[in-house]
């Protein structure tokens, strides 16, 4: 199996046992200014995929929070209808600016606190930059609270070992951190999830050693 296909397995695999039971999603993106509204686009998709590959549900919630030097909510927290999360998706748009992740992680802390359906929200973070802030301390709050976090940074100009930091550790003792090296393998890891089974996609068995 290729690197992005490793990836896309760990993911897979560390989603499917932290949404096992009652869960939110909540996907924070980076949409600052080194991303560019192309890359955000395949960011977006990524998030698609996701939900495409772990539907919503009255057990399974999602929303999105986006992030430059601010943070905005895009989508609520309480969204159970896929086809409704995947056309909010589609709305959003693209800013540029900054990199604050600690602001995102807290508009992520505020959104579980008023809008979580359920007990358990996993926490996706998507970056590519170095932030302003360090992001500890709204880590750590989450990850406090019994909330997985995932954090996957994308290319060589992402500060790695600040968001391994932040990345939470499953009960196998396996970070939730995941480098990705470009755009491209992170839009290859979006179909990897979503391909059906038997194609050489998801859902089957592990063939890769975690790296």
């Amino acid at each position: 199996m290729s690197t992005e296909e490793c990836i896309g397995e760990h993911i897979e695999d560390g989603l499917n046992k932290t949404l096992s039971g009652k869960a939110g999603l909540l996907f924070v993106l980076d949409e600052s200014g080194s991303v560019s509204p192309a890359n955000f686009q395949i960011t977006k998709d990524f998030v698609k995929d996701v939900v495409r590959t772990f539907p919503l549900s009255e057990n399974r919630s999602a929303g999105v929070i986006t992030f430059d030097s601010t943070a905005l909510l895009k989508i609520h927290l309480n969204i159970d209808s896929s086809s409704t999360f995947l056309n909010e998706v589609d709305k959003i748009g693209y800013r540029g600016g900054g990199t604050d992740i600690l602001a995102a992680l807290r508009a992520a802390i505020t959104e579980i606190n008023n809008y979580s359906k359920h007990n358990l929200t996993v926490v996706v973070l998507i970056t590519d930059g170095v932030s302003q802030t360090d992001g500890t301390p709204a880590a750590d709050e989450i990850k406090r609270n019994g909330n997985p976090l995932f954090a996957i940074g994308i290319d060589q100009g992402t500060n790695l070992v600040h968001l391994e930091k932040l990345a939470s550790t499953g009960d196998d003792g396996i970070k939730h951190f995941f480098h990705v090296r470009t755009y491209e393998a992170l839009e290859n890891i979006g179909k990897y999830l979503n391909a059906p089974a038997g194609s050489g996609g998801s859902n089957n068995s592990t063939q890769c050693s975690r790296p």
